[in-house]
């Protein structure tokens, strides 16, 4: 029971200090300067994801946008835009929403989130 309390306590405590280190920028900077075209896209989906669950609604956005302005083609941006469509829904971003729904239904016509943006683009229509 001891083990368990002190694991509990070392995660609680690397979750702050992450979470202090991506707040003030250091974390931006360290995956900026050490930049790799095959880790860096899933260090920023993970990262966009991970903001999204714990409601950072800024920051999740801020990494989505970093991951397709510099990884356009990465095999995720279908689903990263997606995603960034319904966070920007979320905020009350409508403008913002449709224009990623719209580039996944002209760009990614074929697959799945394409589809879905289609669907999400053509109910901001009415």
């Amino acid at each position: 029971m001891r083990n368990f309390f002190l694991a509990l306590a070392l995660f609680i405590g690397a979750m702050v200090w992450l979470r202090d280190w991506a707040a003030t920028g250091k974390m931006d900077n360290f995956i900026a300067a050490r930049e790799d075209p095959d880790a860096t896209p899933a260090v920023l989906d993970l990262l966009a994801r991970m903001h999204d669950t714990f409601g950072e609604d800024e920051l999740a956005v801020h990494y989505a946008k970093w991951l397709i302005r510099d990884y356009p083609g990465w095999k995720g941006e279908d689903r990263t835009r997606y995603r960034l469509g319904l966070k920007y829904e979320g905020m009350g971003r409508r403008d913002l929403a449709k224009e990623q729904f719209d580039v996944l239904k002209d760009s990614f016509t074929h697959t799945n989130y394409g589809k879905l943006g289609r669907i999400k683009s053509d109910s901001y229509r009415y």
